[in-house]
């Protein structure tokens, strides 16, 4: 189940499952999971991208990805 609003940052879609689950699928096409990962807590706030960093909100942590 899906509360939050899917992003669209630098070719791939990142969107979080009420249950913690993230998910990045490549932009295109084609059907294409890049990662899957578990927070392990929900969350319901959209992700946001900021300055390369991704940003995940659950109901007790803020979360900051910097890619390589």
């Amino acid at each position: 189940q899906h509360r939050s609003s899917p992003i669209y940052a630098d070719g791939h879609i990142y969107f979080c499952a009420k249950d913690g689950m993230c998910t990045v699928l490549k932009a295109g096409r084609k059907f294409e999971i890049v990662a899957q990962n578990d927070l392990g807590e929900p969350i319901t706030a959209s992700p946001v991208v900021s300055n390369g960093v991704l940003y995940l909100r659950s109901y007790n942590a803020l979360y900051a990805i910097r890619g390589k």
